[in-house]
């Protein structure tokens, strides 16, 4: 077979403007290992995007690929209305003990647009069967929830939504925290004072907005917004998908402050990025909200491949590999110290590179200046010395695997070094 001739006749990718491949081609990934991507001539490359935020053990981990096995000798898929399976239920138990006591119900769908959108409509719908006119959503500029109209509505405006405008939801947009933290707060709070009563939910992801430019914020923030929502009983989405599983040093990110949300979304690492799965967790009283007459109270609202059994099974060997840790933290506070020094470096070394921060798994930098073409070639640049860079706009990142070794660390910065040197020098 003619890879490249399928590609070129077939494949629409996302994300992705085609016009760009001019003289180069996409990367041909046969297999992976570890943090390790390796295309048809055997050449690696680093994943240090962890293949869009989901590879959290190292792609093929023994442990999770041996628990898919053992699942597909007994259950490859069922519905999931009307009929249970085991994968889901030990899921279930499993993942209640780590999420906060007040989040009891757990809704399974397969990816992290479809969980806010579930979230979204659960929320609205308790509402108006409570009779109450809140239908109003906010949510943070920068803030990236998912490619579905509901997700689209309650993201900040850029070039992933524009074209979609006149279909979204009544929603309102404040500051992010990231770029003012007391200018956030004040507008949230104005915002309360003005329509406090109509707003359903405020959708946000904790301490750090991912697509939106890899920006972190105070957990402050959270802490404000928790004292709003006691006053004024609107829910709170925390959109975890991305930061979940220890990404910042705690297994949910918005338990670093005082936040106590109605709704916590989880997809990406929650099976390692091996297969597609999704959860939508929220409190007792608002599924009790739902019980009732079919056709008045039901959440109308589900998916073929909900809670399917490979995927759960997934699941609960990534928890596996985490309990096996002994301390994740500890993991995360040593890539964490690597990617300070590594960005201190960075800074002293290549003016260019501004607004530098890092926490947990993640680092960023913006490229003062750079236009798209310029990012492109720190992109190609990274392949041909064996990392992935995947840029936002202008901002480069790493999103790096938690069993990250030292030594990969140190070949992953040194790389970066002469990348830089050769596109942003």
């Amino acid at each position: 077979m003619n890879y490249q001739e399928v590609f070129e006749k077939h494949i629409w990718q996302p994300y992705t403007q085609h016009a760009e491949y001019g003289d180069y081609s996409p990367l041909f990934v046969e297999r992976a290992e570890g943090i390790k991507l390796f295309d048809r001539e055997g050449n690696f490359y680093y994943d240090t995007i962890s293949s869009w935020w989901c590879n959290l053990l190292g792609h093929r981990h023994p442990v999770i690929t041996e628990a898919l096995e053992r699942q597909l000798s007994c259950l490859d898929h069922t519905l999931f209305a009307g009929i249970v399976h085991p994968p889901a239920l030990e899921l279930v138990e499993r993942l209640s003990s780590r999420m906060p006591a007040h989040l009891t119900r757990y809704f399974f769908s397969d990816n992290g647009s479809t969980a806010i959108e579930v979230a979204l409509k659960m929320s609205l719908q308790y509402w108006k069967m409570r009779g109450e006119d809140r239908s109003l959503f906010v949510f943070l500029d920068h803030g990236y929830h998912g490619d579905t109209i509901g997700a689209m509505s309650v993201s900040g405006v850029s070039q992933f939504n524009r074209y979609f405008r006149q279909s979204f939801f009544p929603a309102k947009m404040i500051p992010s925290p990231a770029d003012d933290l007391e200018r956030a707060i004040e507008e949230l709070d104005r915002l309360c004072q003005r329509e406090g009563d109509r707003v359903s939910a405020v959708l946000i992801e904790p301490l750090l907005q991912g697509a939106g430019g890899m920006r972190f914020y105070s957990p402050r923030f959270l802490s404000e917004l928790e004292r709003l929502r006691k006053i004024w009983g609107f829910h709170v989405i925390c959109d975890e998908i991305a930061v979940g599983f220890w990404r910042l040093g705690s297994f949910l990110a918005h338990t670093q402050s005082e936040l106590q949300p109605d709704f916590v979304c989880l997809s990406k690492a929650l099976t390692n990025g091996m297969l597609p799965l999704a959860l939508t967790i929220t409190r007792e009283e608002i599924y009790r909200e739902f019980l009732g007459d079919y056709g008045e109270r039901t959440f109308f609202h589900g998916h073929t491949y909900t809670a399917n059994p490979l995927a759960c099974a997934c699941a609960c060997a990534t928890l596996d590999v985490l309990d096996g840790m002994g301390d994740p933290e500890r993991e995360v506070r040593r890539i964490e110290a690597h990617l300070n020094e590594l960005g201190e470096e960075l800074v002293s070394e290549f003016p260019r590179l501004t607004h530098v921060a890092n926490a947990g798994l993640i680092w960023r930098a913006e490229v003062e200046g750079a236009n798209r073409r310029e990012m492109l070639s720190i992109y190609r640049s990274g392949l041909r010395h064996r990392i992935l860079v995947r840029p936002l706009g202008n901002i480069i990142y790493l999103f790096l695997p938690l069993i990250s070794s030292n030594k990969e660390l140190k070949f992953i910065g040194e790389m970066l070094k002469i990348t830089l040197k050769e596109t942003v020098a």
